[in-house]
Parts: C-alpha cells; structure tokens; sequence
C-alpha cells in the first residue's frame, strides 16, 4: 500500500464506523449484542452491559475528546 492510499482507508474506516453508530446505534437498532465494539477498527465504541444486553456509547464523547 503506497502512503496516499493510507489516509483514503483510513477516511473509508471512520466513516463506516460513524455509519454504523449514527444508523443502529442512534436510531435504536441496536440489539444490544456488543458486535459493534468488537469489530470497531477504531476502537472508539465501548459499552455498559446492563439488564441482559449492552449498551453502546462512544468513547471520545464520554470522554469529553470528541
């Protein structure tokens, strides 16, 4: 991969990343199922696990680096 491909892939990541927050996780979608952390290539999707399923939220926001 030549370095003017990288910052497109990495573009093409945070996007799908913000895709898939924005469409399941904010739309209520979400199952609770956890798939969405552990296949985060950004690892900034965490979650609360409450009452049988997890909870979603986004790290950076959480932590106020958004």
């Amino acid at each position: 991969m030549s370095t003017t491909e990288a910052p497109a892939k990495a573009e093409r990541w945070t996007a799908q990343w913000k895709e898939l927050y924005e469409e399941v996780i904010n739309t209520g979608l979400c199952t609770g199922c956890a798939g969405c952390v552990v296949t985060c290539p950004h690892d900034v999707i965490g979650y609360e696990h409450e009452e049988g399923k997890y909870k979603p939220f986004h790290l950076e926001e959480e932590l106020g680096l958004d």
